[in-house]
């Protein structure tokens, strides 16, 4: 059974979903585990923490617009359609 784990940051100090993620792996709950992220310039798209932790980081169009609310929704938008076609291609079992 696979999970998927979305983090709205670019996962670079995040260890408490490494705990989280690592202590549902040792106890057998999933079997892999991939935690989306954003994006960001200096850091790789795919990385692997661990044996079956795989991190994605999305690459967003919208990321350098301004930090104004109303351009924050595209960024959102973006993001959240970017998921939606992830787990639509991966299909977990469950969606954190």
């Amino acid at each position: 059974m696979d999970n998927i784990h979305i983090s709205l940051n670019e996962f670079r100090n995040s260890s408490r979903i490494i705990k989280e993620t690592s202590s549902l792996l040792r106890h057998g709950i999933f079997e892999k585990i991939t935690i989306i992220s954003l994006g960001a310039s200096d850091l790789p798209v795919h990385e692997l923490i661990g044996e079956r932790i795989h991190v994605l980081r999305l690459r967003l169009k919208t990321r350098n617009l301004p930090k104004h609310p109303l351009f924050q929704i595209f960024k959102y938008l973006e993001f959240s359609i970017k998921c939606i076609n992830i787990i639509r291609k991966l299909k977990p079992r469950v969606v954190n």
